[in-house]
């Protein structure tokens, strides 16, 4: 796992976490739900909120 992946990905909150760290590292914050909803999907293969996922949603 990457050190950007692992920011977030391991987090009981994942899409959150990654929110943050998107938003520490400057997104602005009318771009950042998108951005970390493509981030997420292509990380982990499931969009931020569907179930199934194993990832505490």
């Amino acid at each position: 796992m990457g050190r950007g992946l692992a920011r977030w990905a391991a987090s009981p909150t994942p899409y959150r976490a990654l929110l943050a760290a998107l938003a520490s590292e400057g997104v602005p914050p009318g771009q950042a739900k998108g951005l970390a909803a493509n981030i997420y999907h292509s990380a982990l293969g499931t969009w931020p909120g569907e179930h199934g996922g194993g990832h505490g949603h």
